[in-house]
């Protein structure tokens, strides 16, 4: 799962002349979606059981309010991958 950085991506986005209305919006975005698993991915070198084989491109930040994370900001893997595994994005890569 990846959760893009609104200031980073929307910088990134802003110097390619793409426009968008928000968090959703951009994270939705296929040249988005495209560059995404080549900068996460980059070790190419990497055992095969490392590499990324799926990604799913968030189309919100994890939050505590919603039961994604702890008070302390630790993930809690298992609800988020029920969650998000009921999900059908496009963003979603095999």
């Amino acid at each position: 799962m990846i959760a893009i950085d609104l200031n980073t991506v929307g910088n990134w986005a802003e110097r390619r002349g793409l426009t968008y209305t928000s968090y959703m919006d951009l994270s939705q975005k296929a040249e988005c979606a495209s560059s995404s698993p080549r900068r996460s991915g980059r070790a190419t070198d990497a055992p095969d059981s490392t590499k990324i084989r799926r990604f799913l491109l968030l189309t919100k930040d994890l939050e505590a309010d919603d039961a994604e994370m702890t008070r302390t900001r630790k993930v809690r893997r298992r609800y988020v991958a029920e969650k998000y595994a009921r999900s059908s994005t496009p963003s979603t890569r095999a």
